[in-house]
């Protein structure tokens, strides 16, 4: 979906020139960084509730300090 949008700082023209999913562009440097990826389906319960939750989120396997 090409087009002209208004920078929402300065109010300047801006031209679109590519659009891209945000979840494949997260998938592509988690997978870089050797991170396995799932996707879960909205459509189950579990997935709903995920949903509702912000639709991303990890498993992290070391401790966070």
């Amino acid at each position: 979906m090409s087009g002209v949008k208004k920078c929402p700082k300065c109010n300047s023209e801006m031209k679109v020139e590519e659009e891209i999913e945000l979840s494949e562009v997260l998938s592509e440097q988690a997978k870089g960084l050797g991170t396995e990826v799932e996707i879960i389906s909205a459509d189950s319960r579990e997935g709903a509730q995920f949903k509702e939750l912000g639709g991303i989120g990890g498993i992290l396997r070391f401790k966070v300090e």
